[in-house]
């Protein structure tokens, strides 16, 4: 069952044998449309921070996280590759070990970007981050990401853009 992050107070959760996993839209991304006559995709990054102080050396991030592409209905249609189109990406875990406010783990998601910038309806795609199978369906390994907009470390997708006008 779908349960937003905001009934969550702000949280999302994951967990290997419970089945939670995380459903990941972009509402907003064609609003982009309205910055110029051509708007052009140049990168993508979706970064997601752990919440703090739900991790530490006892119950440790996962080291791999895994983000699939899936249609209206949930369905998984790919994987999100690296740059090379071959590569699987498993979040690269960044561990702030010094103040732990800078963990997070990243994505590049441009293609993904690309393709759903422009789309709506049934032909808009989503992301599904889960664990690996593996960890998936033999460990209780969780991860608790923040998504509060008036917090320092939340969930955020950063997108560089070019804009061209006729004059």
């Amino acid at each position: 069952n779908l349960i937003h992050s905001y009934d969550l107070d702000k949280h999302a959760y994951m967990q290997g044998l419970t089945g939670l996993y995380n459903q990941i839209e972009f509402p907003y991304l064609n609003n982009l449309q309205d910055a110029g006559e051509i708007v052009s995709i140049e990168s993508a990054t979706l970064y997601l921070y752990p919440q703090a102080g739900s991790y530490n050396k006892l119950n440790q991030l996962p080291e791999d996280i895994r983000l699939y592409i899936t249609d209206e209905n949930n369905v998984l249609e790919d994987y999100v590759y690296g740059s090379d189109g071959v590569t699987v990406q498993t979040g690269n875990l960044s561990v702030d070990e010094m103040f732990g406010r800078d963990t997070y783990y990243s994505f590049n998601v441009t293609e993904f970007i690309r393709n759903n910038f422009g789309t709506w309806g049934i032909k808009r795609q989503k992301l599904l981050l889960s664990l690996p199978d593996n960890e998936m369906i033999t460990t209780f390994n969780q991860i608790i990401f923040a998504n509060d907009p008036d917090q320092e470390r939340q969930c955020r997708l950063d997108i560089r853009f070019k804009i061209y006008n006729e004059k």
